[in-house]
């Protein structure tokens, strides 16, 4: 079972900002394997409509952060459910819901305005880490977004900047 995003003997990865969609068969969205030290991070992630697990660490796997991710659903065929996961202080910050893309079927992964990703992730700046995948500055309305893409407040939903208030008579 090979996953979507497999990291095997790898050593101070960051693992953030991606997106594992709809990846059927047998894999998962993110594993590990035979990881060197444990300074391996996983952050920012969006896994949904996996067929196994959502996150699977095998043999020697350890990450020292795995946090603010979205799944959904979260697949737990690993030893651990998602609240034993987020007991062992993983993920806490992380959620299990649907992310409400503009449009699956056209393959548009941008939220919407009411995503549950929107201003849940952890600001990456000190990675390098300043744009999204279509080059959207980071963060785009204060705090990041989890997965690849921003939320882009379009002009229209941009409230009025030249709002006149006339008193009636």
């Amino acid at each position: 079972n090979e996953g979507m995003i497999f990291l095997i003997g790898c050593s101070n990865t960051l693992t953030a900002n991606n997106l594992c969609y709809a990846n059927g068969g047998s894999m998962v969205g993110i594993g590990l394997a035979d990881t060197v030290s444990g300074t391996d991070k996983v952050l920012n992630n969006m896994i949904i409509g996996c067929n196994s697990d959502s996150l699977q660490f095998k043999t020697n796997a350890s990450v020292s952060v795995c946090d603010s991710n979205l799944f959904y659903p979260f697949v737990d065929t690993m030893p651990l459910t998602l609240a034993q996961w987020r007991a062992l202080g993983f993920d806490i910050h992380s959620v299990a819901a649907n992310p409400l893309f503009v449009n699956t079927n056209t393959w548009n992964f941008q939220l919407t305005s009411n995503s549950p990703a929107i201003a849940q992730a952890v600001n990456l700046t000190a990675n390098g880490i300043t744009t999204d995948a279509s080059g959207n500055s980071r963060p785009a309305t204060g705090n990041w977004d989890i997965g690849p893409y921003e939320f882009e407040v379009s002009s229209a939903m941009q409230p009025p900047t030249h709002l006149q208030i006339h008193g009636l008579p």
